[in-house]
């Protein structure tokens, strides 16, 4: 069945219109109050984030004033201990360097007279066995000249030969008297002074002695002198 065509009043639609005009308006205003009221909330959001990231920019600011002190500070502190360090090094490398000085001067002292000393004995044993060669010489030649001057009939040689052993006989005898008489009188010094300290020694035991018999009286003379005296007290 076909519907029926509704009939609307006009003085209805005219309400309706009116009453949708109204509804419109206080929609509007209501949407106009809240965005009003939502850009207030956003202006005083904004200013609150604006304010916090300001503090934060300034604790930021002051953290790292800090963090720049604390370093400047540990910087500082660090070129302290490294320049305390580095002269507590040189100190101690001064005395190291002095100490080894002083033992390589005393090494080389030490060096130098060993190397004298090794020098001297090395002369002294050059010189003996010099010596001894040559006495060696002597020795081994002796009865060769001996022998050629018998075989060439020299007397003359045999003379100054037997001359010679003579005078140096006599100067041997001559310095083992001398040697001989020293030794006596050293010894005859000797026994003098040993009779001098006996006597010095009886001397010092007699005053011993008379000491001791002084320091005896003396004591029993104490002794004798306290009795009265104890005697009455009793």
């Amino acid at each position: 069945m076909p519907r029926k065509k509704t009939i609307v009043q006009p003085q209805l639609v005219a309400q309706i219109n009116t009453t949708k005009s109204l509804a419109d308006n206080q929609i509007t205003a209501s949407l106009e109050q809240l965005r009003i009221s939502l850009v207030k909330e956003a202006n005083s959001i904004i200013d609150q984030l604006i304010q916090e990231v300001k503090t934060l920019e300034e604790t930021k600011k002051q953290h790292e004033e800090a963090v720049c002190a604390a370093e400047q500070q540990r910087k500082q502190k660090t070129e302290e201990e490294q320049f305390v360090l580095q002269m507590e090094h040189k100190r101690k490398q001064a005395e190291f360097d002095e100490k080894l000085d002083k033992e390589k001067k005393d090494f080389e002292k030490r060096k130098e007279e060993e190397t004298e000393q090794l020098q001297i004995q090395k002369d002294a044993l050059q010189e003996t066995k010099e010596e001894y060669e040559a006495y060696k010489l002597q020795v081994a030649q002796f009865p060769q000249q001996l022998e050629k001057a018998v075989n060439d009939g020299k007397k003359q040689v045999n003379d100054e030969l037997k001359k010679e052993y003579e005078v140096e006989k006599k100067f041997m005898l001559q310095k083992a008297e001398y040697d001989l008489k020293i030794l006596q009188q050293k010894i005859t010094n000797l026994e003098q002074l040993l009779k001098q300290q006996e006597k010095e020694i009886n001397q010092l035991r007699s005053d011993k002695a008379v000491a001791t018999d002084q320091i005896k009286d003396l004591a029993v003379a104490v002794v004798k002198g306290k009795e009265p005296i104890e005697s009455q007290t009793g």
